[in-house]
Formats: structure tokens, sequence, C-alpha cells
């Protein structure tokens, strides 16, 4: 917790070493901001004076505690097909319904950050690196990406391919190497809760096989 006061008298309810302070959260105070909302943490609904907090990079600047957004990032997709909707704050959305223009979700900054953070950002971000490469390679073997109509201009995906590969088909993460790969398409009655492929045993079929280094760096090399 930070250890300065702040012009009300309240000590500073943000995390040590950032500046500048969060105003005063304290119930009560008269400077209270109204960037706080009710006062509550967005995961855990607790007085956000009970703990360190840190701002969102929302446009909002909601405020959690950073102990909730560390278990967030930990937890990760609540199903175990890939989403990454939890690196966003859970009031402002990802994006995904247009609240935030015409982005894309899948390469966009992460809502979460903080140099607080880093730690448990890091696996994410990469995993989410590799979704993206795999979606691309997928639109294109496909033929989607010049076809589907949701990709064209004035689409609802006009500008966001991936997003597009993501809301189409599903990803899952290897129990074996960790790397992802591709789980199917969604219209085939896939929803987002689904096991991985119960035949592979939650693993890629590379990683049954010695040929597995060599598979792995071709697929994630398809696209540049």
């Amino acid at each position: 917790m930070c250890s300065r006061q702040l012009p009300c008298g309240h000590w500073c309810c943000g995390v040590r070493g950032t500046t500048p302070c969060l105003p005063c959260l304290q119930p009560g105070c008269a400077s209270q901001a109204s960037a706080a909302g009710n006062g509550s943490c967005l995961f855990c609904f607790e007085p956000l004076s009970a703990g360190p907090v840190i701002e969102l990079t929302c446009d909002a600047g909601h405020l959690v505690h950073l102990s909730c957004a560390k278990k967030r990032l930990q937890v990760g997709a609540p199903g175990p097909s890939l989403t990454f909707d939890f690196l966003f704050c859970p009031l402002c959305g990802s994006g995904k319904e247009g609240r935030c223009g015409n982005i894309q979700v899948m390469t966009a900054q992460p809502h979460l950050i903080h140099q607080q953070l880093q730690t448990e950002l890091a696996r994410p971000l990469e995993l989410r690196d590799q979704v993206v490469q795999l979606a691309k390679s997928r639109l294109r073997l496909a033929g989607l990406a010049k076809q589907d109509q949701e990709l064209q201009p004035g689409g609802k995906f006009d500008g966001r391919p991936v997003d597009y590969a993501l809301a189409k088909y599903l990803f899952f993460e290897c129990s074996k190497c960790h790397l992802p790969y591709f789980g199917g398409a969604k219209e085939c009655g896939a929803g987002p809760q689904q096991q991985a492929p119960a035949g592979a045993q939650g693993r890629r079929a590379c990683c049954d096989t010695a040929i597995a280094p060599l598979v792995i760096s071709l697929l994630l090399k398809v696209v540049p």
C-alpha cells in the first residue's frame, strides 16, 4: 500500500511507488473521486479502501484491487477454450460489442496493464500472440479472409480478421507443450465450454511424435 498522505488527510490506497497518487477512496470523504464509482472493486465488490488499488487503462479509468487483478490474470479464460476478454475491464468490456470502436481485441492493449502485473501478464500475452498467428493461418487455409461479408468494408468484423476467427473457431492450449491448437468450428455445435477433443486428451497431435519441435516451429511461422 502507498505510504503517502493525501491533502484530505487520508492515506493513499494505491500501490507503493505509483505516481501520481489515486484520489481518496475512503467512504464519506468529501474529495472522493467519481471515477471510483460506488467505491467497490469491480472483481470482488469489496470496498476499494480494503487493499492496494490500481487504475485500469480503460477510458473510464475504473479502479480494482491489485490482488484481484492478479487473480483475474492467473485464472484466465472462464472455460477450456481460449478467449482473452479477461485482459480487459469487466465493466467497459473488450470492445467485442463495439464499445471500444473498430479495434482488434486480439491485438489491442489490455486494460489490466500495470508495473505490478508484468509477471501475471507475460503468459496470457504470449499465448494470445500465438493464437493470433494460428487464427490468421486458419483464415487463409479456409479461404475466408477475402470472401466472408462480415470481413468486408462495413461488415461486423471489418478490419478485425483475428476477432472474426475467434468468433468462428475454437482454440485450446495443449496440456503437454502448452502451445495453442485449432479445436474446430463453433458452427459444428461446439461451445466455449466444450472440452478439448477427447481423442487428443488435451494435446496437439504433434506432441506425440518425434517431430514435435519442427511442427510447432512451422505452425508458428506460417504467418509473418
